[in-house]
C-alpha cells in the first residue's frame, strides 16, 4: 500500500538568492511552463525588498515544495497586498500547505498595517474556490473577462482566461471567524433560502451540462452551480468547457451588476457552487 505520509513543512519568508532561485524553478515545475512564463529571481528579490512578500514552504531537508508571492498595490488611495501567485508541488497539494501559506501571508500583512489582500482565480476551479471563499472568507464582486488573453497551451487553447477577483478583508470579524472555525467548518452549505441560477443535468457521458440559465431571479440568496472537475471537461469536451465558461460568465456578470456578491462556496445536496447574496460588501465587515 502506497504511503500518503508527507514530512512536515515550515513556512518563512525567502531571504537568499539561492532561495529565490528555488522559487523560480518551482514555478516551472508547478505549472509546466518555460522561463518566459515565470516571475524571475530579480523581480522576486526587488519585490521582497520593497514591501512585497515571497513566502516558501520547506521540508526539514530544505526542499521548497510551495510558495506564495505578493506585492503592494494602490486602490483608491488604499495600500493593499496583491497576492499574485500561490503554487505547490502536486504531491503536496492535499495537506493544507496552501492554506498555511495564506495564513502566514495574512499575519505579515496585518503586521505591516495592510487590511486587504486581493488575488484572482478561475471561477470554474472548484478547489481554489473552496480555499479562497469557504476557508479563508474572501468575497467576490468583480468578474474579469479574458484577463490574460487566451492560453497558448493545448488544454486551455481557445478558452478565455476569465477570473474572479477575491477581496480578503483580513482583520474583519467575518474573516477572523472563518479562519478560526475552518477546521470544523466542512464544505456543506445551509440550503435555507438558496435559489438556483443554473439548472444542470448529466449528459450521456457523465459530464454536467447546463439545461437553463435564469437571470431573472430576485431572491436575496442565490446558488450558482459549477462542475466538480472542470479539468476533465476541458480535456474531454472543449465545446462543453466553452459553454460552461460562457454561462458562468453571463450569470455572474449579470448578478454582480445588480448588487450581488459571492459570500460562500460549497456543496448543496450533492451539487457544488457559489452562494451569491444581495448586500453591500461593507456590510460583511461587521459580520460574526
Amino acid at each position: 500500500m502506497k504511503s500518503t505520509f508527507k514530512p512536515p513543512v515550515s513556512i518563512r519568508e525567502l531571504t537568499t538568492v539561492e532561495e529565490f532561485a528555488q522559487c523560480e524553478s518551482l514555478q516551472m515545475k508547478v505549472w509546466g511552463t518555460g522561463e518566459l512564463s515565470v516571475v524571475p529571481v530579480n523581480q522576486l528579490v526587488t519585490a521582497s525588498k520593497n514591501g512585497g512578500m515571497v513566502l516558501g514552504a520547506f521540508t526539514p531537508e530544505g526542499k521548497m515544495v510551495g510558495f506564495c508571492y505578493g506585492f503592494p498595490g494602490l486602490v483608491n488611495g488604499e495600500v493593499i497586498m496583491c497576492s499574485h501567485m500561490l503554487g505547490l508541488l502536486k504531491e503536496y497539494r492535499s495537506g493544507g500547505i496552501g492554506y498555511r501559506l495564506k495564513l502566514a501571508q495574512r499575519e505579515l500583512a496585518l503586521a505591516r498595517g495592510i487590511k486587504r489582500v486581493t488575488w484572482t482565480f478561475d471561477p470554474l476551479e472548484s478547489a481554489n474556490a473552496i480555499l479562497n471563499i469557504r476557508k479563508l472568507g474572501g468575497i467576490v464582486r468583480t468578474y474579469y473577462e479574458n484577463l490574460y488573453g487566451n492560453s497558448p497551451d493545448l488544454l486551455n487553447q481557445n478558452l478565455p482566461s476569465d477570473r474572479l477577483l477575491v477581496e480578503w478583508y483580513i482583520d474583519s470579524p467575518r474573516v477572523v471567524k472563518r479562519v478560526r472555525e475552518a477546521e470544523k467548518l466542512g464544505n456543506e452549505l445551509s440550503p435555507e433560502d438558496l435559489v438556483p441560477v443554473l439548472f444542470v443535468q448529466e449528459a450521456t457521458f457523465g459530464m454536467p451540462e447546463i439545461a437553463d440559465t435564469r437571470l431573472g431571479q430576485r431572491e436575496k440568496r442565490l446558488f450558482l452551480e459549477v462542475p466538480r472537475n472542470f479539468y476533465e471537461i476541458k480535456k474531454t469536451d472543449p465545446d462543453l468547457a466553452w459553454t460552461w465558461r460562457h454561462e458562468v460568465r453571463r450569470a455572474m456578470s449579470h448578478y454582480f451588476v445588480r448588487g450581488y456578491l459571492v459570500t460562500d462556496f460549497g456543496y448543496l445536496g450533492g451539487r457544488l457552487g457559489y452562494v451569491l447574496e444581495q448586500k453591500p460588501a461593507e456590510a460583511l465587515d461587521g459580520e460574526d
